[in-house]
């Protein structure tokens, strides 16, 4: 009786083996081709080198990254991939897509087109100023100025969640003295100033670390400033 069993358990096994077990059918004669690049093999490690160089590519040769751009190898797809900040040719037009180099092929391609140059708004600042002025009497007066600054970045402040929005306030103080007279136009002018400043966290953050302007919340000015037109005295001579 146990070798009966023994004997079954051995045919099943053999039996589910060869159930389970299918080989996979080869590909079609000329459907699969392995790529090779015999200058891939030659190379040193560990040494910069010059791959390839096609004059008649103008869409993707003359790529120039400025500033910061980031490079990676897809292990998956053989390719090198290459994203950032960059500006094709002497010319103004800025390329947002990666761009993909077959080392096999030796060969460009890219994700997308180029957006419009008029997509490119990063920004959105603006400053409102206005100095009103009084003389005290024929060669002396005091000016006032106050002004606000913002600037809205198309990046997110990672604290609050928020776009980058920089903010500041500036009042001055001016004294003045004028010795050719009062008038606008006027000139020389000697000036006492004395101006207080205000930026929020955006804006100070704009700065690096250890800057003075970002661990500052109000900035104060002393200075003194002159203003002279020469070979007049005035703008009616």
């Amino acid at each position: 009786m146990s070798k009966t069993i023994v004997f079954l358990a051995l045919l099943i096994l053999i039996v589910g083996a060869s159930v389970g077990y299918a080989e996979e059918p080869a590909p079609p004669k000329g459907s699969l081709e392995l790529k090779t690049n015999p200058k891939l093999l030659e190379l040193e490690p560990n040494k910069w080198f010059k791959l390839h160089e096609d004059p008649k590519d103008k869409e993707n040769l003359n790529i120039v990254h400025r500033g910061s751009f980031a490079a990676c190898y897809d292990s998956k797809r053989g390719r090198i991939i290459i994203l950032g900040c960059q500006t094709r040719g002497a010319g103004v037009v800025l390329s947002n897509s990666p761009f993909f180099f077959d080392p096999v092929e030796c060969k460009w391609t890219r994700a997308y087109p180029d957006d419009p140059i008029e997509t490119y708004r990063e920004n959105d600042e603006g400053i409102f100023v206005a100095r009103p002025h009084v003389f005290l009497g024929d060669h002396a007066g005091v000016a006032v100025e106050g002004s606000y600054q913002a600037q809205q970045r198309g990046v997110l402040n990672i604290a609050t969640n928020q776009p980058v929005h920089a903010k500041v306030w500036r009042f001055g103080l001016m004294p003045y003295l004028s010795p050719s007279g009062p008038g606008v136009f006027k000139r020389p002018v000697l000036r006492l100033i004395m101006a207080f400043t205000q930026r929020n966290d955006d804006a100070r953050a704009l700065y690096a670390y250890d800057d003075v302007f970002a661990r500052r919340k109000v900035e104060q000015f002393y200075g003194i400033g002159a203003e002279w037109w020469f070979n007049s005295s005035s703008y009616g001579q």
